[in-house]
């Protein structure tokens, strides 16, 4: 279950039985459930959430209000607008969070620009839904009031962790669950999951040893380069923030999410 009682009561028992104290920082992607178990147990640790769960949760959330042939045509006027639309919600992510408020009324003006020309034909409800979901959980805007968003700025905004080359993501655990669940049959007993356990140690004992004699794979040494090379771009943008105007800003962005 992903229920925020069960997530409780595994904090509660890691918290009280096994004296697992409060970590400094801790990532977990946008499942309410883990969100509110977690900080019932431990408030004063830093929560922060998965910039790739962030894009996939509002991409989802366009696919659920039947928004995805949409978003996934790329050939007329009116999925580029939305497309638009759905990167400047993920622009919203890497700026200032102080200017969270200030840049989601930019958003707002050109959803408004692209309405009025007819952008979203035969969509506009549904689209207008999608700016109504991101306000609420997101910004904290509720039919043109301020309220407190279901997700808080800090625990969306990358920012900061962009500027000191912090993680901003769970890929890396999200891989170690993949090998996992590929490595362990279904409904496997608590032998098979033990064995499972002894084969993944074994794994990256090996990985270790051949990360320390320097024998990393040129496929892993060019895909390590390529993801750095595109930080790089992208602290650079977010460094040159205050220097530009909110428009320009925003179309760059766009355009480094679209390449």
């Amino acid at each position: 279950g992903k229920e925020k009682i069960w997530y409780e009561h595994v904090f509660a028992v890691l918290s009280r039985h096994h004296s697992v104290k409060s970590p400094a920082r801790f990532s977990c992607d946008f499942e309410i459930g883990i969100y509110d178990g977690f900080k019932s147990i431990y408030s004063d640790a830093y929560l922060t959430g998965c910039d790739t769960h962030y894009k996939d949760s509002v991409r989802r959330n366009a696919s659920a209000k039947g928004l995805k042939a949409l978003y996934n045509n790329k050939n007329g006027d009116y999925g580029t607008g939305f497309q638009t639309i759905v990167r400047q919600t993920w622009v919203m992510s890497i700026v200032p969070p102080e200017d969270i408020s200030k840049c989601w009324k930019f958003v707002r003006k050109e959803y408004a620009k692209m309405l009025k020309q007819g952008f979203f034909k035969d969509h506009e409800i549904q689209v207008a839904k999608f700016i109504s979901y991101f306000e609420k959980t997101y910004v904290g805007v509720d039919n043109g009031q301020e309220r407190k968003p279901r997700f808080p700025h800090t625990f969306w905004n990358k920012h900061h962790e962009i500027l000191n080359d912090l993680s901003r993501t769970t890929n890396c655990a999200e891989g170690y669950n993949h090998a996992l669940n590929l490595s362990t049959p279904e409904m496997a007993n608590i032998w098979q999951v033990l064995q499972m356990f002894k084969r993944e140690e074994c794994s990256a004992q090996k990985k270790l040893s051949e990360n320390l004699a320097n024998e990393i794979h040129q496929e892993s040494k060019i895909r390590k380069e390529a993801r750095e090379v595109r930080h790089r771009r992208l602290k650079s943008l977010v460094e040159k923030y205050k220097d530009v105007s909110t428009r320009r800003f925003f179309n760059k962005a766009v355009k480094f999410y679209n390449s």
